[in-house]
C-alpha cells in the first residue's frame, strides 16, 4: 500500500470516528429527560420501542398510541 493509500485510510477512519462521536452526542441530547419532556411524542415512542423490545406488547401499543396523540 502506498503512503497516499495509508493516508486516505487514516483520514477515512478518523472521519468515521468523528461522525460516530457526533451521533453519540446527539443521541445523548435527544435521549435526555429535559429533551424528552419537551417532546412527548418522542418520549412515548422511545418508551414504546423499549417495551416492544422487552416483549411487553400491550404496554408498547399503549405507549405508541399515546405518542400518536402528539404527532404533527
Amino acid at each position: 500500500m502506498t503512503v497516499v493509500g495509508i493516508g486516505l485510510l487514516f483520514g477515512l477512519a478518523n472521519g468515521s470516528v468523528q461522525a460516530r462521536e457526533k451521533r453519540e452526542q446527539a443521541n445523548a441530547v435527544t435521549q435526555s429527560n429535559g429533551f424528552l419532556s419537551a417532546h412527548p411524542d418522542l418520549r412515548w415512542r422511545t418508551e414504546g420501542v423499549q417495551s416492544y423490545d422487552e416483549g411487553r406488547y400491550e404496554e408498547a401499543m399503549t405507549r405508541f398510541k399515546r405518542a400518536s396523540h402528539y404527532a404533527d
